[in-house]
């Protein structure tokens, strides 16, 4: 499963300190892999900056960034 989300400012800082840090894997030419609970995995990349896809699998994540870097 794929999500194409906008990002959305945190308004809830309080709130995302209290949870631990995520856990953050950089991949190849500007695209982050961004690990939020333990099946859900972010996508990010420089040359979207507004953007993110969001995926319940890691070789789904780097497949992503994979297809972004093709781009």
């Amino acid at each position: 499963m794929v999500v194409d989300q906008s990002d959305v400012p945190l308004d809830q800082a309080d709130e995302h300190q209290a949870q631990s840090e995520p856990l953050q894997m950089p991949y190849e030419h500007g695209c982050v892999i961004v690990r939020e609970h333990a099946n859900t995995f972010r996508v990010r990349h420089q040359r979207f900056p507004g953007r993110h896809w969001e995926t319940n699998d890691l070789n789904t994540a780097r497949m992503i960034c994979d297809e972004l870097n093709c781009e």
